[in-house]
C-alpha cells in the first residue's frame, strides 16, 4: 500500500512538472509572435503568478555576460478574450570589479533608463540615461514635479548623466 501511494505521488509530481513546462513553452511561442524582444532561443520562464483572471509571466534569457528579463501580463476579460500586455524588460550586464549596468527597455529594445551599480549595493545608482524617468516611475517625485515631468516628458526622458538638477517644485 505504501509503495502504491509513493508511485501515485511520483506520477502526480511528474505530470505537474510536465504541465508547467508545457505552459511555459506555450507562453514563449505566443510571445515570440507578439513581442519583438523575444527574438532568439534559450528563454526560460521563471515565475508565473496567477489567479483566475490574471497571470504575470517572468522570463529570462542568459547570453554571454548579459541577462535579459521580461515581464508580460495576461488578462482574461469578462468576454473571456485574452489580452497580453508587455510590462517591461531589463538588461543587466557585468563589468570588472562587480560593477553592473542595468537598462530598462521597452518592447522594441529601446533604452528607457540606464544606471550602474555595484553588485550587492543597488541603493547607490549612477545614471547614464533617464534619471528623471526612473524617478517618475518609482514615485520619487512630488505632485508638482510629476506634473512638470509629464508636460516636458519628451525632452526630459532623454537627458543623460547622474548630476542633474532636481525638477522644479513649481512652474
Amino acid at each position: 500500500m505504501k509503495n502504491l501511494l509513493k508511485v501515485l505521488i511520483l506520477i502526480i509530481i511528474c505530470s505537474c512538472s510536465r504541465q508547467q513546462k508545457t505552459n511555459s513553452d506555450n507562453y514563449l511561442i505566443l510571445f515570440k509572435d507578439r513581442f519583438p524582444i523575444f527574438d532568439g532561443n534559450n528563454w526560460e520562464v521563471l515565475v508565473e503568478l496567477q489567479d483566475s483572471k490574471e497571470t504575470t509571466i517572468f522570463a529570462t534569457r542568459h547570453f554571454a555576460d548579459t541577462i535579459l528579463s521580461v515581464r508580460v501580463h495576461r488578462h482574461i476579460l469578462p468576454s473571456d478574450s485574452i489580452v497580453y500586455e508587455f510590462r517591461g524588460a531589463g538588461r543587466e550586464f557585468n563589468f570588472e570589479n562587480d560593477l553592473v549596468d542595468y537598462q530598462e527597455l521597452d518592447e522594441n529594445l529601446n533604452i528607457i533608463y540606464w544606471y550602474k551599480y555595484t553588485r550587492g549595493d543597488e541603493r547607490q545608482k549612477f545614471f547614464v540615461l533617464g534619471k528623471y524617468y526612473y524617478q517618475y516611475m518609482e514615485g520619487m517625485l512630488n505632485e508638482n514635479q510629476q506634473e512638470y515631468f509629464l508636460k516636458n516628458k519628451d525632452s526630459l526622458e532623454r537627458i543623460g548623466g547622474d548630476s542633474i538638477p532636481n525638477l522644479p517644485d513649481s512652474f
